[in-house]
């Protein structure tokens, strides 16, 4: 019985040994996700992936709940506590992915 308790420890080291290098590009890619949700969530514009022009994050939002807020577009609805995730540019109506 004690020699299948250490095959069993075996068997787990191996897995996360030969997990850990996959885990660690996956939490390379959530950290880098993470700066440039934070870097938009303090900057008033980006530039839109289609023409370029710069489109404010700052004004006045409608939340998919109906309630209109004023204020950044990365800050949370004051009724539902949705963020939204895209904008819309008004030059040329194409929407761009914020989050």
């Amino acid at each position: 019985m004690a020699a299948i308790k250490h095959w069993r420890w075996f068997f787990v080291v191996m897995a996360y040994i030969l997990a850990s290098p996959f885990l660690l590009v996956w939490g390379v890619i959530k950290g880098i996700r993470y700066v440039h949700t934070l870097t938009n969530a303090v900057t008033p514009t980006i530039n839109c992936s289609n023409c370029h022009s710069p489109v404010s994050l700052v004004g006045l939002w409608r939340c998919g709940c109906g309630f209109t807020y004023r204020g950044h577009l990365m800050h949370p609805c004051p009724i539902c506590h949705r963020v939204p995730r895209v904008v819309r540019c008004h030059r040329c109506n194409v929407t761009t992915r914020v989050a």
